[in-house]
């Protein structure tokens, strides 16, 4: 496929006025919880994430931009290094911005897009007929690690998302709450 984009945007989660708020269900190795999701852009670069159980009780509380991650309140369950780098690193390629573009592949369904990210590869994968961003991925050179499903109907929202591991046993669903 010829090379026409040279970056390739996220713009889900990019109006600083919407707070994103998601039913969120999260299993993670053989365990289940659910609550809500609500992530606000605050500045360029900077979004605050909330996770709260369905009564209420903060799960989660922080603030990321692609160069930090700063965590507000963390729960006692989920107060392991494992678990608070790998939701840094989930977060971080849910709100990357763009991917600088020095691939393309194209398949019966996607325009795919490569591009490079410390010692990993990052697929955003946009529906050829509706241009609409569906999948972001993170690889190393041999092995898919995570993928990020978007479903929506338009690029700057998205009503559901999915982010499966595929070296871990965590998966997380998020589904729009209607206001």
């Amino acid at each position: 496929m010829e090379n026409e984009l040279t970056v390739v945007e996220n713009n889900y989660f990019s109006d600083p006025v919407k707070d994103y708020v998601y039913r969120a269900k999260i299993e993670a190795y053989g365990n289940e919880f659910g609550g809500i999701f609500i992530l606000k852009k605050i500045e360029d670069d900077l979004h605050r994430i909330v996770l709260t159980t369905d009564f209420g009780f903060k799960m989660l509380d922080v603030e990321l931009s692609q160069a930090n991650f700063k965590i507000h309140f963390i729960a006692e369950q989920l107060d392991k290094a494992l678990i608070r780098k790998t939701l840094e690193k989930d977060f971080k390629l849910l709100l990357k911005r763009s991917f600088r573009v020095y691939e393309t592949y194209a398949s019966e369904r996607f325009d795919i897009y490569k591009s490079k990210h410390n010692n990993r590869f990052h697929y955003a994968m946009l529906n050829n007929k509706s241009e609409i961003l569906e999948k972001v991925m993170e690889a190393t050179k041999s092995k898919e690690k995570v993928s990020i499903r978007f479903i929506s109907k338009k690029n700057t929202f998205a009503d559901s998302i999915i982010v499966e591991h595929h070296d871990l046993d965590i998966k997380i669903n998020l589904k729009q709450i209607q206001n």
